[in-house]
Order: structure tokens, then sequence, then C-alpha cells
């Protein structure tokens, strides 16, 4: 995984500006945090959202 991620480029972006969700609208991000890595020429390769569902109740 490093070797692979070596030339990667990590940037955090602020969900609550208007900015960040202009990228969100333009990414098909869902909620945050997600990860949408590129390919080389600025295309989007997927989206991995980073949210987990619900935990269920230890009770039920």
């Amino acid at each position: 995984m490093i070797e692979r991620t070596r030339s990667s480029v990590p940037a955090g972006v602020d969900g609550d500006t208007p900015a960040a969700q202009a990228l969100g609208t333009r990414f098909a991000v869902g909620g945050y945090p997600t990860m949408v890595p590129f390919e080389a020429d600025g295309i989007a390769a997927t989206r991995l959202p980073g949210r987990a569902p619900p935990l269920r109740s230890a009770l039920s």
C-alpha cells in the first residue's frame, strides 16, 4: 500500500464551506468523511465513504 500511494497528494476539505459543498456535489459525495482518489488525468477513480452503518444496540 505504501508503494502504491507514494505519489499520492492528500488534501482535506472543510465540508461546511460553500466551496466544499460544491465539490461534494460535483463528485457525488453522499456524506463525510469520504475519500475520492483521482486518476492522473483528474478523473475521480471511485468514492470511498468513511461512514459506517449504525451500530446495533448491545441490548437487542
